[in-house]
């Protein structure tokens, strides 16, 4: 989603608590074979850099998983949600169990006290087909991210009702990239992933609410994400009365919507202020961020 503001540099920590400055990450493969070649420690290092890359799991073939979470004042906010998500993505997907649960424990250790703290499990399994391996580290980016009203572009062909591995937090994000890339390519800020058969999905990033009259709805779980923002809107507004409903959105609803709202972790509830090219209602996601923020 688009977000104002700029970010910070980032930090990367490896699950040994070794933390490095910037995107790249070092390796946890041991260096005992460069150095048995009579490497110096200037090409050990460059090495291990390049083990990482070429033979992480993640890297190659997308094959891990990972959470985001938002920490405000070092408080990690949903934090046994986000475990909960990566505990079942890792049974569904087969990852080692305590690889999985070494990126629970990572995800309360976030580096910063005020920022998104995201933790990458990449499948550890050398049996399985194409080789490569597997770690866990976290990435810090510093600041929270401030949120503007977006414009939105509806983009068919994006959204596969049936894809199960598309329920799942995984790094295979082509799909996520590629719609936001050609919905700013159209002049917005971010997409809405439609079926061929005109059924609604999601934007790149966040779940999407719709509100038709008084009532929000939101398409349920088939090919898309489980946000967790979107799991505490529906629980939490279950609770006070104010129900938000989970039913199949459609293009002609979509057509009718009267505002929209993208909820996501990384900045709780968002406002579109168009769709393609339609103004929105803006102003109509108080009552949402009440719901959020437990009140």
């Amino acid at each position: 989603m688009a977000l104002a503001g700029r970010w910070s540099p980032t930090q990367t920590r490896l699950a040994n608590g070794r933390r490095l400055a910037g995107k790249r990450v070092l390796s946890s493969v041991p260096w005992a074979s460069a150095s048995s070649k009579g490497f110096d420690e200037k090409t050990r290092h460059h090495v291990a850099r390049r083990l990482t890359m070429e033979d992480d799991r993640s890297f190659l073939y997308g094959d891990g998983l990972f959470e985001t979470v938002r920490v405000e004042g070092g408080r990690v906010r949903f934090l046994e949600r986000h475990r909960s998500r990566l505990r079942r993505s890792g049974v569904a997907l087969g990852f080692d169990e305590a690889h999985i649960e070494q990126g629970c424990a990572m995800l309360g250790e976030p580096d910063g006290q005020d920022g998104l703290w995201r933790v990458t499990v990449s499948r550890r399994d050398r049996e399985i087909a194409f080789g490569g391996s597997g770690r866990v580290c976290g990435r810090w980016r510093p600041g929270l991210p401030l949120a503007e009203p977006l414009a939105l572009v509806t983009m068919p062909g994006f959204y596969l009702p049936g894809d199960s591995l598309a329920e799942h937090k995984t790094t295979s994000w082509m799909r996520s990239v590629e719609l936001r890339r050609r919905a700013r390519i159209l002049g917005a800020d971010d997409g809405v992933s439609v079926s061929e058969d005109g059924r609604v999905g999601e934007c790149s990033a966040a779940n999407l609410l719709v509100l038709l009259e008084e009532r929000w709805i939101t398409p349920p779980v088939k090919g898309i994400l489980p946000g967790i923002t979107r799991e505490v809107l529906l629980e939490r507004g279950s609770q006070k009365g104010r129900l938000i409903e989970e039913v199949e959105v459609t293009q002609e609803v979509l057509a009718r919507a009267r505002a929209l709202a993208l909820v996501s972790t990384g900045v709780g509830v968002q406002e579109a202020r168009s769709l393609d090219g339609r103004a929105l209602e803006l102003g109509r996601t108080s009552g949402l961020k009440v719901i959020l923020e437990g009140l």
